[in-house]
């Protein structure tokens, strides 16, 4: 780096494990000063340099691409040493990690959506190598979970879209239709994010997108397991499921009212009983996933070879 400093949005990664962000990058005699000496970092330890830019962008949507960016980085990172540790390819057949959530909308259709974190679903072998050998230091708004969040959804794998992130390797980015999907399965215990983000999301998703009535009776009734009443019983599981139910019964009779206004929860559910598949025609109807432009053009990230050594 030829200049004392440069500012901007920089997401950096340190010995390719410690995934972190910038702000103003400062040449010091050590190597490179962060953010005015919150962090020193040796010029040889800089593996990755990468900046967001947007043009004339509001502040608080470059942040997001920013924190999209250094979570994606840090996903790579530890795919790489998970690869070299355990021989096993993260990123096998159909089970790439998926990105999905308020970020996986922000790289979609509602590109002003911000949120604290980033949502990744893993496959179980990867999800629990990260949870016991990966520390995300300095990038600590990710949250993981296992494909299992999409247990009740439909074939959400067919309508995901495959992208590259910084470093080339494969992500999937949910559907938002299926978003819509997995919002109306959220529990009212959930914080009451239901009410606080998802119907608004909801609204703009279906603004956006327009989706015929046909596709959406279609999607209500891809998997009949999200209606399946329990069976009354005692103890703390059976009033997690009754839970569980009422709340998916709720949002559904909302977004019925909203979107669909001809048809019943209990027509919905006997709907959904009688099929074990949808086919959904353009919108669901492709054996292999659409691809789309990579993470870095997605979020304007520009990697800066000049800094790392």
């Amino acid at each position: 780096m030829d200049q004392r400093f440069i500012t901007g949005n920089f997401v950096l990664a340190i010995n390719n494990e410690m995934v972190v962000k910038a702000r103003r990058i400062e040449s010091c005699p050590s190597g490179y000063m962060l953010d005015g000496g919150l962090m020193t970092i040796d010029s040889e330890a800089l593996t990755h340099a990468w900046k967001i830019t947007g043009g004339a962008i509001p502040a608080a949507i470059l942040d997001e691409r920013t924190r999209i960016g250094g979570a994606i980085l840090d996903m790579e990172l530890s795919a790489k040493r998970y690869f070299a540790e355990t021989k096993r390819d993260p990123w096998v057949a159909s089970d790439s990690p998926v990105i999905f959530g308020a970020a996986s909308l922000a790289l979609t259709v509602i590109n002003d959506r911000t949120s604290d974190d980033v949502d990744f679903a893993l496959s179980s072998d990867f999800y629990e190598w990260r949870k016991a050998n990966w520390s995300s230091l300095g990038i600590t708004n990710s949250d993981t979970l296992r494909f299992g969040v999409f247990a009740n959804c439909g074939d959400w794998r067919a309508r995901s879209t495959i992208v590259e992130g910084l470093e080339g390797t494969t992500f999937r980015i949910i559907s938002p239709l299926d978003t819509v999907m997995q919002k109306l399965l959220r529990t009212k215990s959930d914080e009451n994010k239901f009410e606080l983000k998802d119907k608004e999301d909801i609204r703009r998703i279906i603004s956006t997108l327009k989706p015929s009535n046909d596709a959406l009776v279609g999607l209500l009734t891809e998997n009949h397991m999200r209606y399946l009443e329990p069976v009354v019983e005692t103890g703390a599981r059976s009033r997690d499921e009754i839970h569980r139910y009422q709340s998916v019964k709720e949002n559904t009779e909302w977004f019925l009212a909203e979107y669909l206004p001809d048809f019943t929860f209990a027509e919905i559910a006997n709907k959904a009983a009688d099929r074990h598949y949808s086919d959904l025609g353009s919108l669901a109807g492709r054996s292999t996933p659409a691809s789309a432009p990579g993470i870095a053009t997605a979020i304007g990230a520009q990697r800066v070879d000049d800094l790392c050594r």
